[in-house]
This record gives C-alpha cells, structure tokens and sequence, in this order.
C-alpha cells in the first residue's frame, strides 16, 4: 500500500503551529511532526476512508500517529493548527461530527481509486470464472479435456459458448439461411438461438431451418408476397420448429388463376396440417364430394380454403388417387357437380 506524498507537506505551516503549540519538546522537530500527521492519514485510508472520525477517541487517534504524549493536547493542536482561524488537519461540523478537513485532497482520491481497483479486479475475476478469458485458452486445457471433448457425440446438445463472439458465426450461418422478408431483430433473433442450442445441436438447428426456408410452404408464401404466415426467426427457434415433420412444409399456398391467396393474419400450424392430413387419409373412403372433404377439414379446425385445397392436391399427387369416392369431382380438383352420364 502506498499513497502519493503531498509534496508541499514539508513547507506546511500547520506543521510548524503544530510544533509551537506542543511546546519545546516539539519546537524544533517539525519533520517527527510532519511524519506523525502523514501515520494519521495512513490509518484513515485503512480505517476511516470516509474521512469521518466521529466517535473516535482522543487516545485513539494520539495512538494512531504514533504519539503517546498527551491526547488532548495532539487532537487540538490537530484541530486549532489552521491560520486566521481556519480548520486545521481536523475539523468539527456545525452537525457535531469530527472530520479530515479537505480530505479529498490527502485520502479521498486514494480510496476511490482502491474502489475502482477493487471493481475491475472483480469483474477479472468473474470473467475467469465463467471460462471467458481473452487469449490463449489452449495452455490451460489439459490433454485429457481435449480428448473428452473429441469423444461427445455431435448430435448431443452442448452448452452454447459464453461469449457472443463466439456464437457470432453460427449465428450468421442461420441469419443468412432464412428468408430476408422474415428477419426481425438480430438482437432477439441471436438470444433464442443461445437459448435453443442448450436444447438442441446447431447443425440440427441449422439443417432444419434451411429445409424450411427453402420449402414450398414458404417459398410459395414468398412468391405471393404472404410474409405474415412465414414464422421470424426467433418465433420459430423459441417454438422449437426444427422437431417438426418437414412433411408439413411440403404445402404450396393454391393460387388461383395465377392471382396469390390475399395475405392473412391467421397460419395454420404445421402439426394441425398433419393431423387433418392423417384423417383425409384415413377418412377417403368415406368421402362423397369435394365440399364433405371441407366440411370435415372445418371440423378439425382448418380455416382457410386455400389450405384446404393445397392439402387436398397433395394427397392427391402423393398417392395417384382421389382423396373422395366421386372420381369426377376428384379429377376435376373443383366445386364442379359430376356428370351423371360420365
């Protein structure tokens, strides 16, 4: 510990009042004096920093100095050692309390730099702590980490990196994966993909994000100028929508005529797609016409016509047959009655 000198501390008039008033033994000693007030300043730091004494007593404070003459004697001389009436090392408020005077100038400086030391030493340590060391972070992992890390299966979901530097590149191989129309805020976009990779490996995340992208449910969606039904990036990581059946993603929004279905605020999810897909499979046989096909979507929840229709023709290709007994209707893939001659 040390603390600058005040350098004028030698030519001190107070020094030397100081020596007058404690008489003969000190009259001629002002550097013991000097050194005495500088053993005072010293213990404050270590005791006091705030620079308030009150409460302290005489004794205290002669034995904090190194003086062991009399204690009543060292505090005055201490207080009264200002010119023209001026406060002298120490002070009393008019509230009572004993104070430095002007101890901005002797200690305050010095502990408020100790604070700030204090402060970035903790911040240091805590960095340590959680792993996130600038520099050579090999010299400190021991051959058996290294052969450990090796080991862990890839498809195992690993803790995501502290540092957002680190995560920086995964993150722009997804940001740059997704649809422009549909990115939002990276900020939010780069904190659910942090908060994902500790439930799921990146190149899954990736993998899945990029078959989405690149789907005819939303490229379609693309084309028609649909965004609203095209989940952002960070709805779609917090939802987990890379475990769904991409077969989900296979459905093209119907345009009818050419002209694209008008934007909606309403989307079907993909799981309920797939479980109205499960029951016109399961229900086809039973089926007499186009409209009993919609009315049964409805049922099961299914709002938009398009999705409908789109769901419909899908099977349809998918299995070579239609999706309701009335072949006519079937092959003609409209409202159109069947010819009863046909």
């Amino acid at each position: 510990m040390y603390i600058p000198l005040y350098t004028k501390i030698r030519t001190e008039s107070k020094i030397f009042r100081m020596c007058e008033m404690l008489g003969k033994n000190h009259r001629d000693d002002p550097d013991l004096i000097r050194a005495k007030v500088e053993n005072l300043w010293l213990w404050m730091i270590e005791h006091h920093p705030d620079g308030d004494l009150t409460g302290v007593s005489r004794s205290e404070i002669a034995r904090s100095c190194n003086y062991y003459g009399n204690p009543d004697k060292w505090k005055k001389a201490l207080m009264d050692c200002g010119a023209g009436g001026e406060p002298g090392f120490l002070e009393e408020t008019e509230d009572g309390r004993l104070i430095a005077h002007n101890w901005g100038a002797y200690g305050g400086k010095i502990t408020k730099e100790r604070a700030r030391n204090a402060a970035r030493q903790k911040r240091y340590r805590n960095r340590n702590a959680a792993g996130n060391i600038t520099g050579n972070e090999d010299s400190c992992v021991t051959p058996q980490i290294r052969q450990d890390k090796t080991r862990q299966d890839k498809n195992t979901p690993h803790k995501p990196p502290e540092g957002r530097d680190e995560l920086e590149e995964e993150f722009e191989q997804l940001w740059q994966a997704w649809p422009s129309q549909r990115r939002t805020s990276k900020k939010e976009a780069h904190k659910a993909l942090k908060s994902a990779m500790k439930r799921a490996a990146f190149h899954d995340i990736l993998d899945a994000a990029r078959a989405y992208a690149r789907s005819p449910y939303v490229q379609s969606r693309l084309a028609a100028g649909d965004y609203g039904t095209i989940k952002t990036l960070p709805a779609w990581l917090n939802a987990d929508r890379w475990t769904e059946d991409r077969e989900a993603w296979q459905c093209a929004l119907r345009q009818n005529g050419g002209s694209p279905a008008p934007p909606s605020e309403y989307e079907a999810e993909p799981s309920l797609i797939d479980m109205c897909r499960q029951v016109l499979l399961s229900e086809r046989q039973n089926l007499k016409s186009r409209e009993e096909a919609f009315t049964l979507l409805r049922q099961l929840g299914l709002k938009k016509e398009d999705d409908m229709a789109a769901l419909i023709e899908g099977i349809e290709r998918q299995t070579g047959r239609p999706v309701y007994t009335n072949a006519a209707c079937a092959c003609a893939c409209s409202l159109k009655k069947p010819n009863p001659k046909g």
